[in-house]
């Protein structure tokens, strides 16, 4: 079986889901590689053996289905496959929202090796754990449903599953609201960027801050630290201007141009991401927008 050491994420799950028997499905397969590539990119972001050979998740199982570019209905269909092989368990999580019993998404019992270990199975205690707080989650904007239409809209696979990624919460890790489970990486630290249109207006100018800062983080681009305050604010103008929040573009063009530097084909991914980002139909009329006052400067600024 392929370890956490034998190439990418994306390499170790499609090698793993290529060797399940030749009578399951396509979408089974897809549905397996997409939790096998969770299961192990969340691994080694918390620096967990290359040796795993089993993973316990939580996550929606709609954001799943949108990874895989199919409906929850299929996704039901074909997941028995998985189940009958001592792959994959599930079960709907509960928890609580606004005092009523409420889905929290899916928990999900993961196996790494097609052909050895025992079942995959959840226990009594995966399904009592407290994996969400749905009223902070709720009170912060950060809900699947929000989310679900910018993955659906996606066409790259890897930009895809970054977006699953996001969504994916380990055990003995409950971040409330919801954030990535890769919470020591840059990842997480770009989830700011989509914070920042939910955050009162008080407290504008300390997030901007923190979400320019996470950019300029994640890039490797200090030195475009002014230029991704200022896309920020400006992005909190047009949100207020007209609605329109093209903050995940944003975060998607991060983590395109941050995948592509780790792969090689950027140098300066801080560049990259602003020269894509001035493709974008909208962007322009954004970025010209006068600067009016939408919140307040952080006090180190002011």
């Amino acid at each position: 079986m392929p370890t956490l050491e034998a190439g990418s994420a994306l390499d170790v799950a499609i090698a793993v889901s290529e060797r399940l028997p030749e009578s399951t499905s396509q979408t089974a397969r897809e549905l397996y590689e997409a939790l096998v590539w969770c299961s192990v990119e969340t691994a080694r972001r918390k620096g967990q053996s290359p040796a795993i050979t089993e993973a316990l998740l939580h996550l929606p199982l709609e954001q799943l289905a949108a990874a895989c570019q199919i409906s929850r209905v299929t996704a039901w269909r074909h997941l028995p496959q998985l189940k009958a092989l001592g792959l994959v368990d599930w079960r709907t999580h509960k928890g609580s929202l606004r005092g009523e019993t409420r889905s929290t998404g899916t928990c999900w019992a993961v196996r790494l090796s097609p052909y050895k270990g025992p079942r995959a199975r959840l226990s009594a205690d995966d399904l009592r754990h407290k994996w969400r707080d749905l009223d902070a989650d709720v009170r912060a904007g950060r809900t699947s449903y929000r989310a679900l239409k910018h993955t659906k809209a996606l066409e790259d696979k890897l930009l895809k599953f970054e977006m699953l990624l996001a969504w994916t919460l380990p055990p003995s890790t409950l971040i409330t609201p919801v954030t990535p489970v890769c919470f020591n990486s840059r990842s997480a630290e770009l989830e700011a960027v989509l914070d920042v249109a939910s955050a009162p207006k008080a407290q504008r100018g300390p997030a901007v801050d923190a979400a320019a800062q996470a950019l300029a983080r994640a890039l490797r681009d200090q030195a475009s630290v002014n230029f991704f305050r200022r896309l920020t604010w400006q992005l909190l103008r047009r949100f207020d201007s007209t609605g329109e929040d093209h903050s995940y573009s944003v975060y998607l063009a991060a983590i395109r141009a941050r995948t592509d530097a780790a792969e090689g084909f950027a140098r300066r991914p801080g560049a990259l991401m602003q020269s894509r980002l001035k493709g974008a139909s909208w962007f322009a009329e954004m970025m010209a927008a006068p600067p009016t006052r939408v919140g307040s400067r952080p006090a180190a600024q002011a």
